[in-house]
C-alpha cells in the first residue's frame, strides 16, 4: 500500500514537472524569438545610423572639395592671371594683355558656372542641360543622347529642385568620365502618373556594384540630394555591361522649396 502511494506520488510529481515544462517552452521560445528580433532590430538601426552617418560625411566631404576647388581656381589661375595682367598693362603690351583678358573672362566664367549654373536658374533645366551636353561633345570623345518630355511642366519645378537634380547628373557623368571608358551617356527626363522619373546609363564597362569605390563615395553623395528629394532609385551595373540609374520623386515633393545641402 506504501508502495503503491509513493509511486502515485512519483507519477503526480513527474506529471507536474512535464505539465509545468509544457508551459514553460512556449515561453522560452517567445523570448528567444523576442530576444532575436530586438538583436536584429538593433542591427537595423546601427546599419541606419552608419548609412546616415556617411551621407552626413559624403555632404562635408563634398562641400570640402567645392572650398579646395575655389581657392585653387582663385589663386592658381585667376589671381595669377590678374597680376600678370597688371605686368603686361605696365609694359604696354596691348595684344598680350587683351589675349590674357579673354582667358581670364574664361576662367571667370567657368568657375562661376560650376558654382551656380546661370542658365539653370534662367532658362531651367533643359537649357542647362543642353550646354553640359555641348560642353562635353566639344571637351571629350563622349556622344550625348539625351531627352525631356513634358518640357513645360519641367519648367515649373521648383529651382532648388532641379538644382539638386542637375547636380546629380554631373556627379554620375563624372563617374562615367573618371571610371567607365564609355563612348555614350544618354539622360532622358519625364514626367508620368505624377511622379517625375530621369533615367541615366552608359555603355561602359560596367562594374561590380557592391565592391566598387563608386558604391562607397561618389553614390553617397548623389543619395544624400536624393534623401533631400524624398526619391528613390534604381541603380544597376555589372561588367562589361555599363551602368543605368533610374531616380523617381513624386511631384508631390518637387514642387517644395528645397535648399541645396
Amino acid at each position: 500500500m506504501q508502495q503503491a502511494n509513493d509511486n502515485f506520488y512519483i507519477l503526480l510529481l513527474m506529471a507536474t514537472a512535464g505539465i509545468l515544462l509544457l508551459a514553460t517552452v512556449p515561453i522560452l521560445l517567445v523570448i528567444i524569438s523576442r530576444n532575436r528580433s530586438l538583436r536584429q532590430e538593433r542591427a537595423m538601426q546601427q546599419a541606419a545610423l552608419e548609412h546616415q552617418k556617411a551621407l552626413v560625411q559624403a555632404i562635408v566631404q563634398s562641400q570640402e572639395n567645392e572650398r579646395s576647388y575655389i581657392g585653387s581656381e582663385l589663386h592658381d589661375n585667376i589671381i595669377n592671371s590678374i597680376m600678370l595682367l597688371k605686368l603686361l598693362i605696365g609694359k604696354d603690351d596691348k595684344p598680350s594683355a587683351l589675349q590674357l583678358s579673354d582667358k581670364l573672362a574664361t576662367g571667370i566664367r567657368s568657375l562661376s558656372h560650376d558654382l551656380s549654373p546661370a542658365s539653370l536658374r534662367l532658362f531651367g533645366l533643359q537649357e542647362a542641360l543642353s550646354e553640359l551636353a555641348e560642353q562635353l561633345q566639344e571637351t571629350t570623345h563622349l556622344e550625348i543622347d539625351w531627352h525631356i518630355d513634358e518640357e513645360k511642366a519641367m519648367a515649373g519645378l521648383a529651382y532648388e529642385t532641379t538644382l539638386h537634380l542637375y547636380r546629380i547628373i554631373q556627379e554620375l557623368v563624372t563617374n562615367t568620365l573618371k571610371y567607365a571608358e564609355a563612348q555614350t551617356i544618354c539622360i532622358h527626363l519625364q514626367i508620368k502618373d505624377g511622379k517625375l522619373s530621369l533615367y541615366y546609363s552608359d555603355d561602359g564597362k560596367g562594374f561590380d556594384y557592391a565592391n566598387s569605390r563608386l558604391h562607397h563615395n561618389g553614390m553617397y553623395n548623389i543619395e544624400s540630394r536624393l534623401q533631400v528629394l524624398q526619391a528613390t532609385h534604381h541603380f544597376s551595373s555589372v561588367p562589361g555591361k555599363g551602368m543605368q540609374m533610374q531616380v523617381t520623386l513624386p511631384l508631390l515633393y518637387v514642387q517644395t522649396d528645397i535648399h541645396e545641402p
